[in-house]
């Protein structure tokens, strides 16, 4: 089993949900009980979202109005806020191998 050490959460163990008033929630796959949970501060509604590839550190979200954030995935703090892409973003991804400490791809809607 992977487990941060700082948080104790195993990496695998877990799920996350964000609903339609983007409160987000780990959910403990072993279990299904909630382990954590908090509500995203982004006023415009969530849709889409990623993990980085450890599942433990970051967690970007775009919205319907193209605004893009990267969280700290166990406290929901805003860590960067990306350029706006005027419409809606429909799909987030972690880019691994790059030399940058976080490199993130996504994609609007025309």
């Amino acid at each position: 089993m992977l487990t941060d050490s700082s948080t104790g959460i195993d990496k695998y163990s877990f799920l996350i949900s964000i609903d339609s008033e983007n409160l987000l929630r780990g959910w403990s796959v072993k279990t299904g009980s909630t382990t954590f949970s908090y509500k995203i501060a982004m006023k415009k509604r969530i849709t889409a979202a990623a993990a980085d590839e450890t599942g433990k550190k970051h967690l970007a979200i775009g919205n319907c109005a193209g605004e893009v954030q990267i969280l700290n995935l166990m406290s929901g703090g805003v860590l960067y806020t990306l350029p706006t892409c005027q419409a809606e973003v429909t799909s987030l991804k972690f880019v691994s191998g790059s030399k940058a400490s976080i490199f993130l791809s996504y994609l609007c809607s025309d």
